[in-house]
């Protein structure tokens, strides 16, 4: 199914990992361009 989406741009929040970052590349696969947020975990003080 062809959506039609190649070359169209989108906003994705919550894609440090689960469903959000799935979305990201999924919607990378479909050639949209894309803006993503996602936290960055530092690694605990050893």
């Amino acid at each position: 199914m062809d959506l039609k989406l190649k070359g169209k741009r989108a906003l994705v929040t919550g894609s440090t990992s689960g469903l959000g970052e799935s979305i990201v590349k999924m919607l990378q696969q479909k050639g949209l361009r894309l803006s993503y947020m996602a936290e960055i975990l530092s690694a605990p003080n050893a």
